[in-house]
C-alpha cells in the first residue's frame, strides 16, 4: 500500500494555503513567538511549553481559529474557590456544588476550597494574590484592598470570577450569579401587594457585600413604586436582628441575607403573622413554608453558578471549545406549593408553638 502527501493542486487549495499562512503569522505576531511554534502547537507536534502552548491557543482563539489546548500540553488544572465559611443554606449548597463539579472533571481539575472568617476577610486579599492556581473563584465582601488584589493577580495572567456576589469596579473575568437588585424587586412587589400593614423590615448579614446591598435597594424602591404613600422601611444589618424587640405594626418581613437560625429567629414574629421573604432553599425553609411561618423564598440556583462558573474557565484556559456561557443566573422563586413535602414539616419550629399559616 502507497501512502503520498495530497498537494495542493488546484486553484482553491492553493487560495486556502495562502489563506492560512498569513494567519498563522498573525497568531505567531499576536502569541510574541515564531511561526514555526505555532506550527507545532496547532498539528499537536510537541516539544512546546504548556505556557507557551496555551498564549499560541489563547491567540488563535483571539483571531478567530477555533482551537481547543492539545492534549500534550494538558495537565491538571488547579482551580481556588474563596467563600466565606459560615453555614449558611447557600454556603452549603455551593460547597457541595463545587465537590460535584470537581468530581465531574476529575481528569481535569482539582479544585481547592479556601475558607474565611468574616471577621478575619482582610486576609482574603493576600489568598487571591498566593499560590499556584490556573484560576481564582472569589465570593468576598467589597472593600478598596479587595479591588486591587484582584487587579494584581489579574494582571499577572490568572483569570478571576467573582460569584454570588460582583465586584464590578475589578478587571475580573466575568461575574456569575443572579440579577440581586431584580430579586430584591421581585420580593417588594410580593410584599407590598400581599402585606396586610403596610410597615416593613428588611434584613442584611453585612451591606459590605453587593449582592445584599442590591437586594436591599431593589426591594425598596421596589415597594415605593408599587404604593403611592411612602411606606416606612427599616433596615438591619448584622446576626443582631433576632434579638431586637419584635415590632407588631410591621406588617412585611425581607429577610436579604442572615446566618442565624431562622426557625430561631422568626419565633418572635408568628403570633405578628407578617409576609416572610427569604432568600436560598435548604430543608429548613421548605419546613418554615410548609408551617406557614415563611411566605416565599427568591433561590439563587447556587448549582448552576458553580456549573458555568467552571464551564466558563474550562472555556477560557482552552481545554473545552469556546462556546458561549450565559453568566446571568436566572433565579427561581418558590411557595409552600411547588416544593416537596419534607418529613417533620411542622417540627421546626422551637418551644413548641404551633404553626402560623399563610395563604398564598
Amino acid at each position: 500500500m502507497i501512502f503520498s502527501e495530497r498537494q495542493p493542486n488546484t486553484i482553491g487549495d492553493r487560495e486556502a494555503e495562502q489563506k492560512m499562512k498569513p494567519r498563522l503569522d498573525e497568531v505567531a505576531k499576536l502569541a510574541g513567538v515564531g511561526i514555526a511554534t505555532v506550527d507545532r502547537v496547532l498539528n499537536e507536534r510537541g516539544g512546546v511549553s504548556p505556557k507557551t502552548a496555551l498564549k499560541v491557543i489563547e491567540a488563535a482563539r483571539q483571531l478567530g481559529i477555533g482551537r481547543v489546548l492539545p492534549s500534550p500540553y494538558r495537565r491538571l488544572l488547579r482551580v481556588k474557590v474563596i467563600m466565606p465559611s459560615h453555614r449558611t443554606p447557600l454556603l452549603q449548597r455551593l460547597a457541595r456544588a463545587f465537590k460535584y463539579q470537581s468530581v465531574q472533571n476529575i481528569k481535569t481539575l482539582v479544585i481547592e476550597r479556601v475558607l474565611f472568617e468574616e471577621r478575619n476577610a482582610a486576609a482574603v486579599p493576600e489568598m487571591i494574590r498566593k499560590g499556584t492556581a490556573d484560576a481564582v473563584i472569589v465570593f468576598v465582601p467589597e472593600s478598596s484592598t479587595m479591588i486591587e488584589a484582584i487587579a494584581s493577580a489579574t494582571s499577572s495572567g490568572t483569570p478571576i470570577i467573582t460569584l454570588v456576589s460582583d465586584l464590578p469596579t475589578t478587571p475580573r473575568l466575568a461575574y456569575v450569579g443572579i440579577d440581586h437588585y431584580r430579586a430584591g424587586q421581585a420580593a417588594g412587589l410580593f410584599m407590598a401587594r400581599m402585606a396586610r400593614q403596610k410597615k416593613f423590615l428588611a434584613v442584611c448579614s453585612s451591606l459590605k457585600y453587593r449582592a445584599e446591598a442590591s437586594k436591599i435597594s431593589g426591594f425598596r424602591d421596589s415597594i415605593r413604586a408599587e404604593l403611592a404613600d411612602t411606606p416606612p422601611i427599616d433596615v438591619l444589618e448584622g446576626d443582631a436582628w433576632p434579638r431586637t424587640t419584635c415590632d407588631r405594626s410591621v406588617g412585611g418581613l425581607y429577610i436579604a441575607g442572615s446566618k442565624a437560625s431562622l426557625a430561631l429567629s422568626l419565633e418572635p414574629w408568628l403570633s405578628t403573622n407578617p409576609v416572610v421573604i427569604v432568600n436560598d432553599l435548604d430543608e429548613e425553609v421548605q419546613r418554615l413554608m410548609h408551617s406557614g411561618a415563611i411566605t416565599l423564598t427568591i433561590d439563587q440556583n447556587p448549582e448552576e453558578q458553580a456549573s458555568r462558573s467552571i464551564a466558563m474557565l474550562l472555556s477560557r484556559l482552552g481545554i473545552t471549545p469556546h462556546n458561549h456561557v450565559s453568566t446571568m443566573v436566572p433565579f427561581t422563586i418558590h411557595t409552600r406549593h411547588n416544593i416537596a413535602q419534607t418529613d417533620g414539616a411542622t417540627a421546626s419550629l422551637p418551644s413548641g408553638r404551633g404553626a402560623v399559616r399563610q395563604s398564598v
